[in-house]
């Protein structure tokens, strides 16, 4: 099962929420963000990107998601791949993490993936951010070596470190559990919410 992505090209922000918007679920309903409440039919790899590096807000917030920042667009589409296969959600990509801290999806983060070529102090900075935005949700950050100072940057914010390249059998381990966890934590709050109501 393959993933969608949009847009390496350029297009204006109307028209990249239009695609977004007309996604079509396989019954002919009409589906916002390639995500189903209950079981989705496929992944999206929705690609917020633009050449001038802004990012739109997704869509919708029904579905959960993961969020990529990367430089590399195939290293997106690996991911956006292997989470297809998993028919777990729709994965969100930026091109800068700062992008994303300007920017950020609405509605339930699995996994934050950042994979940049940004400085150390501003994966410092984006990391102190995530965990205040998100506290609780896994963050792996992607480099090319180990022991460097993106490695200890990540460890001492609380995110994962995996050296490139990630295996398809890594990224499908990491972005299970993700999914897995998240869930169970909904699906807990759910609960929740429905034994105190009166």
């Amino acid at each position: 099962m393959r993933s969608r992505k949009y847009g390496t090209e350029f297009l204006n922000r109307n028209t990249l929420q239009d695609k977004a918007l007309k996604i079509t679920g396989k019954d002919g309903r009409k589906r916002h963000d390639g995500c189903s409440n209950k079981t989705p039919e496929r992944s999206l790899t929705l690609d917020t990107r633009e050449k001038h590096g802004s990012a739109i807000r997704p869509a919708s917030g029904r579905g959960v998601c993961a969020v990529m920042a990367c430089s590399d667009m195939q290293e997106a589409v690996q991911v956006g791949r292997c989470l297809s296969e998993l028919n777990m959600g729709c994965l969100v990509t930026y091109l800068k993490a700062e992008d994303l801290v300007l920017n950020t999806p609405a509605g339930p983060v699995a996994l934050v993936i950042l994979a940049t070529d940004d400085s150390t102090a501003v994966l410092r900075r984006t990391l102190a951010w995530l965990r205040n935005r998100w506290p609780g949700c896994p963050v792996f950050v992607v480099g090319n070596t180990g022991c460097g100072d993106h490695e200890m940057a990540a460890r001492e914010n609380g995110a994962m470190y995996v050296t490139r390249p990630v295996r398809d059998a890594e990224w499908s381990a990491i972005l299970s559990h993700a999914f897995s966890r998240i869930r169970k934590l909904l699906a807990g709050a759910g609960k929740q919410d429905a034994t105190t109501k009166p």
